[in-house]
């Protein structure tokens, strides 16, 4: 079992990254929180996850995205023995091709608790904290091309434990929720993938809460479940091209938050 797991998809086979757990990718038990294992599931086929390989190190509280073909796996905290570092690591694997991830380059800023989005091509890292400081921090790399990040602009406000999901076949991302300077906030955000600036509002959610995850079909987003501050069920959407405020989808089976979420092609 682990929390604050990073998911991305290539339509048809998901994989989840690190996160928060008691093992290590052998199965041998340690104490720290954060693990290299990676696994995936094949969207159209219900069933249990396969191990896929491992990360660099030990990540927790990473963000992943993906460019259609490679998973990216940026930021979050890995360790030395059972001491936490934050780290500013992008790694990649080929989702097709099971084995471990691969170096890739640097965010701009090291830090965890980000998010990120894609166009398909482009990807942006949004937030994230570093040691007591958070980030309003855009910074973007572009999937087939190995290397570090560059500065993409700002977000509304500074930012932690915050969601994001862009189109993967349009242009649009969407940010929302997340812990600002203090508390929470039902904001969600937005801003063009391909073309580099600052985000915008897009509308509110239903509430306020942080630690929820997103997944979207390249017309309508979907948050799922949080913390604000207690544990949440709730699936709220909002359609990517319309500006305006979340509506309520339905439940999931049980409060969660710090979980992991993507989506597919079940065809």
């Amino acid at each position: 079992k682990r929390n604050y797991v990073a998911s991305c998809s290539n339509a048809s086979r998901a994989v989840s990254m690190g996160g928060a757990s008691t093992q290590n990718g052998d199965g041998t038990a340690y104490t720290a929180y954060g693990t290299d294992i990676i696994d995936y599931v094949t969207i159209a086929t219900t069933g249990n996850a396969t191990d896929f390989g491992d990360l660099l190190a030990r990540r927790n509280r990473a963000a992943c995205e993906s460019n259609g073909v490679r998973a990216l796996h940026a930021g979050g905290n890995t360790y030395t023995g059972t001491t936490q570092i934050n780290t500013n690591t992008i790694e990649y694997a080929t989702i097709d091709t099971t084995g471990n991830t691969v170096d890739f380059g640097d965010l701009t800023v090291t830090r965890e608790r980000l998010s990120a989005a894609s166009n398909g091509s482009r990807i942006v890292f949004n937030g994230g904290t570093n040691s007591g400081t958070s980030y309003n921090t855009m910074d973007y790399i572009t999937g087939d091309t190995a290397g570090n990040a560059t500065d993409f602009g700002d977000l509304l406000t500074v930012l932690t434990n915050h969601g994001a999901t862009g189109t993967g076949t349009g242009d649009r991302a969407i940010v929302f929720g997340g812990n600002p300077s203090s508390g929470y906030h039902n904001v969600i955000q937005y801003f063009a993938v391909s073309t580099t600036g600052n985000s915008a509002d897009f509308g509110d959610l239903t509430g306020n809460h942080a630690y929820a995850s997103a997944c979207c079909n390249a017309t309508k987003a979907q948050f799922v479940g949080g913390y604000g501050p207690s544990d949440i069920n709730v699936i709220q959407e909002v359609t990517m091209a319309t500006l305006g405020n979340a509506v309520d989808f339905g439940d999931i089976t049980e409060a969660v938050y710090s979980s992991g979420a993507t989506s597919g092609n079940a065809s």
